[in-house]
Formats: structure tokens, sequence, C-alpha cells
């Protein structure tokens, strides 16, 4: 089954990002099985579904019975409120004044980190007439979001007492789970639950208390408390510096399809600034993807691709909208034949071996990949 996101017509664009739904929920209850009974999932689409398509992903997973969905604003949050997705969907990002209001619309369920965003937020739910819940999140070292221990009581003082707001949760994020880094996990662990106990102690407790992303969720057993947070091992990748376990696979194969090919005598620069020049006579493909689709010009005369089942590389510098590809002489290579140019067949990259030819990790390649890109669910 192809099911085509981002278009209400069917798309003949040949570049395409096959998104393999079995492979998700495969993921999915591998992810369950690294977990004690009772601890739920918040699965984290944000940024596209790590650029896997959010609206087609959090479908997949709310059939599979999801928990709860995640994203960091609130234009993500309301794209899946609009393509009718009803679960509890947690938004990480910080807002802006005027974005509490529709937050509170569309019943999503904000982090807070001060006394400033509880009031705001409690106004504009009064205004909205409904009740929103809402995540307290505590910095334990992450440096990003969230408020001091100290201040943590206070603040879910302010919570409970507003008749607008529900404390729902208490959380923190790690700075440093998916490798060893000056701020331990075990130590922001101690300090979370230095902070839920005297949270406690003044009568103060969410329903949900979570921590653990992927790095935690596959490392640190002790993190996981009632709910999890992964993100990038859903679609099958390890956290930035830790193993693959055997049991996930990445979800997202990319391909297209060559466009143009010729044959062109040796000494032929190929593509801006003649950083190519062929050896001998070959034939020479054009692909329809370039740096305005998220493949890097990086990938510049590096990045290997699969054609026919063969692995050639990137010849010459990667444009806006196309590369070339020196498939050899006499390569029988034909316009229409497939390409892949991330996961699935053997001699493909993976986004992990795209990432080290750009100097960066596999969430980056992944998120990068433009929206132009039809994602089409392969089932």
């Amino acid at each position: 089954m192809l099911n085509i996101a981002h278009s209400k017509r069917f798309c003949i664009r040949a570049t395409r990002a096959l998104v393999h739904s079995a492979q998700l929920l495969a993921n999915l209850a591998f992810l369950r099985s690294q977990l004690n009974p009772g601890v739920g999932i918040c699965a984290a689409v944000k940024a596209d579904a790590y650029g896997h398509g959010a609206v087609l992903v959090s479908q997949v997973l709310v059939k599979a019975g999801i928990e709860r969905l995640a994203v960091a604003t609130l234009e993500e949050g309301l794209e899946l409120r609009q393509a009718g997705i009803e679960v509890p969907i947690l938004l990480y990002g910080a807002l802006q004044d005027s974005e509490w209001p529709e937050a509170a619309e569309a019943n999503l369920e904000p982090f807070v980190s001060s006394r400033h965003q509880v009031e705001v937020l409690g106004a504009s739910a009064r205004v909205k007439g409904k009740v929103v819940r809402v995540h307290l999140k505590v910095d334990t070292g992450m440096g990003r979001l969230g408020c001091a221990p100290d201040d943590a009581v206070d603040l879910a003082h302010s919570i409970v007492h507003s008749p607008w707001l529900e404390l729902e949760g208490i959380s923190t994020h790690f700075a440093s789970s998916e490798a060893p880094g000056p701020v331990s996990v075990s130590r922001q662990f101690e300090l979370f639950q230095q902070t839920l106990l005297e949270l406690a102690d003044r009568g103060f407790a969410g329903r949900f208390v979570h921590a653990a992303n992927s790095g935690a969720l596959l490392g640190h057993a002790a993190t996981h408390f009632n709910l999890v947070r992964p993100g990038i091992s859903l679609y099958g990748y390890a956290p930035a510096g830790q193993p693959l376990p055997a049991g996930l696979k990445p979800i997202l194969k990319l391909v297209s399809q060559v466009a143009y090919l010729k044959t062109v005598p040796p000494g032929t620069p190929l593509s801006y600034g003649s950083k190519y020049v062929t050896s001998q006579t070959t034939d020479v493909a054009t692909i329809p993807i370039g740096y305005a689709d998220g493949y890097r010009r990086s990938f510049s005369n590096v990045a290997p691709v699969v054609i026919g089942g063969k692995t050639h590389h990137v010849s010459g510098t990667v444009c806006m909208d196309q590369i070339l590809v020196d498939v050899g002489p006499d390569s029988g290579v034909k316009v229409g034949d497939e390409v892949v140019l991330l996961g699935g067949d053997a001699g493909a990259p993976t986004a992990d071996d795209l990432a080290r030819l750009a100097g960066t990790i596999s969430y980056e390649v992944l998120c990068g990949l433009s929206r132009r890109i039809p994602r089409l669910l392969v089932d």
C-alpha cells in the first residue's frame, strides 16, 4: 500500500521517501520490550517526525495504540490536530505569549518553566473556557528550558491553584544520555529525584513523570519512571554515540530515478566548479535531487548511490535540484532506472553514513530532508 503525505493528488515526482510502516511498528514493539509494565510511550514526531512525515507517522502510531505524541512547535501540533489526530500531544518548545491561546484551543499539553508562562497560559485557558493540562519542566543540567529545581515547588503551587490548569506531568531532559559528558545522567537523575521528593512533600504530583529520551530509554532503565519520550530510536537509528540495538532498523528509503543520461569523452568537467573531471569515455546520469531537497552539498564527490544494484558516487558538486553520477563506460543504465540514495539496498548509505561524510549526526541528515520530497507509506 502507498499512502502519500503532503499532497491531495497523486505525486509523480521521481524523488521520494518511502516510509516502511511495518518496520516502524517493529521498532515500537522493540522499545516497548525494554520497558517495565505500566510505562507509557510518548513518541516524538517533532521536526516532521525527524524528516519521515509527521502526519503519516502519527497515523500509523495512533492506529497501533501509541499513548501520546510530542512536537516542538505550535504549528506542528496544529498540523496533527487538523489531520484528525486526537491523542494527547505534548508541546516541548517555548511559546510566544500570542501562541498560548491556540495551544489551549487545540488541547495541546505545553511544558511550562516560569511563573509568567503559567499566568499567560492560565489567562488563555480562561478565555477559551478550557482546562489545559501542563507539564512542569525542571532544568537539571541541560541548560536550555526548565525552571531551577529550587523554583519547582512555587511553580507547581501556581499551577495546581489555577482553576484553568492541571499538573499533568513533571519532567526533565538529559544532556548526556547518548554519550558521557560533564553533566552525567546519574547527576541529573539524582537532582530530579530530589526535586520530585520536595514536590511530593508539598503534595504536588503529576500524573506522569518523565525524563528518558532514546538514549536514556535504551541505556538507563532507572530513568524510565512511568513515561518515556523516544525520538530517533523509533525511526531505526541509535542516539548519537551509541551502537544500534539489533531490534531497531531504519524505516526510510530515499529513492529517485535517472532523469537524463549521456555519454561524454575523457576530460569532461561535471557540475559547478568543475570539481570532477571524467577520466575516460563514460556515461553520466543526472538525478533530480539536490540541496533544496536536503541532499547536502557536502555529499559532493563522496556520497554513494546505488543504480541497478551497483554502487557509484556523486560526481561533482551537488546542485540545488540535481546531482550527476559517473556510472562508467557502457553502463547499461537507462533513463527511468531507480536510484537509491539512502537506506534500503545493499551498498546504499544509511543516515549515519551520510552524517559521517557531512561531519554531523543522523538526526540532522534526516530532519534536513525537504518537504518537497513526498513521503509515501509503504506497507
